[in-house]
């Protein structure tokens, strides 16, 4: 913590002890760090970049505005469900498009059908 303080002066530094399930958020003061105090939900705030930091279910967690960020896993997640939803629209939209193609050259026919019979 002594080179973060005093040489590199890093703006955060972040303590977290899981067994005791403690966090401790340092803000430099541009001479030594302070502690954050935790606001009435237990997070701490990074103001600039208008994040919250705090403890949920065991590990800590970050909020933007209030609103709980995921995990990495579950962003992966989510990426693959949208990966597999994607692919399931585009094989459906192919499917539309064979069959409106098949409709175009049926009714394109039948037309040609109909003008040869009444010539």
């Amino acid at each position: 913590m002594r080179k973060y303080e005093h040489e590199l002066k890093v703006p955060y530094y972040l303590l977290f002890a899981p067994d005791e399930q403690e966090m401790t958020l340092y803000r430099h003061t541009g001479e030594r760090y302070g502690s954050v105090p935790p606001d009435a939900n237990g997070r701490c705030l990074v103001k600039e970049l208008d994040i919250e930091v705090g403890l949920l279910d065991g590990w800590v967690r970050f909020w933007h505005q209030g609103i709980l960020l995921p995990l990495p896993a579950d962003l992966q997640h989510a990426l693959e469900q949208t990966q597999r939803a994607l692919e399931e629209a585009q094989r459906q939209l192919a499917e539309t498009t064979q069959r409106a193609e098949k409709a175009e050259r049926e009714l394109a026919e039948l037309r040609a059908r109909s003008k040869n019979g009444k010539n």
